[in-house]
């Protein structure tokens, strides 16, 4: 799957900035993000279109010079947790047919 910004000149001469994305030699319209005949808004259009792809296609960019940042957004992005393996894991130290190192008073 290739995602990627193409700039693409109408009949009337204004440039429509699209983002396609070309899957087994198809390309497919995912999004329009808009025309313009000014090359400063077709440059803004096309950084625009650039950041969409960065969510569209699911790959996060992390900003490693703020660890604050980071740090931040991994804890909002935890909804929920689930405690798995803790019987596991500790349950055979304390079932008396596998303790190990310990004495059971009766």
């Amino acid at each position: 799957m290739a995602v990627f910004v193409r700039k693409k000149r109408n009949k009337s001469g204004i440039i429509s900035i699209q983002v396609i994305n070309k899957l087994e030699g198809k390309s497919k319209l995912v999004k329009t993000i808009g025309s313009a005949k000014d090359i400063n808004e077709i440059e803004r259009l096309v950084i625009e279109g650039k950041r969409f792809i960065d969510s569209y296609s699911g790959q996060q960019i992390l900003d490693f010079c703020s660890t604050d940042n980071i740090l931040k957004s991994a804890f909002q992005s935890i909804s929920t947790h689930t405690e798995v393996g803790t019987d596991l894991l500790l349950g055979r130290i304390f079932n008396r047919d596998y303790a190990i190192g310990y004495i059971f008073f009766l």
